[in-house]
């Protein structure tokens, strides 16, 4: 547990709580989508008064360089929670850059998705919505044959399915390969 001096205790309390995500943005909306309307409300009144701070992680090296920074500062320790993807491109074998930012993080609070990433956490009638949106025929055709397939993959092959880049993404990763998944 934390120990500081009685003197400290109050500048430490007024300080904010920080939340370091990969993407400030979409990772922050994922969470918010997460919760429940009171858990949400709460959550974005910390935001606004201060209490909690969001902050852009700018992706895993940089999340790792922040982490190890704040090592030598107990007090920044302990006011920090880190929120991040896996990225690994089948289950149980996160990317060597994710599992060096959570051994980074060791008695830091933090999260590493069990999926590749926030999108593979997108609910089928999200995924239908989408595909259903008004486009040129032949793009509407081309979506729903694309979410067909899709929704065609068993649970892990979506869960870690690259839905950014398809498989044409993954050809140059050299960390990891997803092996007989699909």
């Amino acid at each position: 547990p934390l120990q500081i001096r009685f003197e400290d205790a109050t500048a430490f309390l007024e300080s904010p709580v920080s939340l370091l995500l990969e993407d400030q943005n979409t990772d922050y909306s994922f969470l918010l989508s997460m919760l429940t309307p009171e858990e949400r409300r709460m959550f974005e009144t910390l935001v606004r008064r201060g209490y909690l701070r969001v902050e852009h992680g700018g992706g895993l090296g940089s999340m790792q360089n922040r982490i190890v920074a704040r090592t030598n500062d107990p007090a920044a320790r302990h006011r920090l929670w880190v929120f991040f993807d896996s990225d690994a491109l089948r289950p149980k074998t996160p990317s060597a850059q994710s599992e060096a930012l959570r051994t980074a993080c060791g008695d830091i609070p933090h999260y590493q998705l069990s999926r590749r990433q926030i999108e593979s956490y997108i609910p089928r009638p999200a995924l239908s919505a989408w595909a259903s949106t008004r486009i040129g025929r032949a793009a509407q055709r081309r979506r729903w044959a694309l979410l067909g397939a899709f929704l065609r993959m068993r649970d892990p092959q979506r869960y870690h399915f690259n839905m950014k880049t398809g498989f044409a993404g993954d050809a140059k990763r050299v960390d990891s390969n997803a092996g007989d998944l699909y």
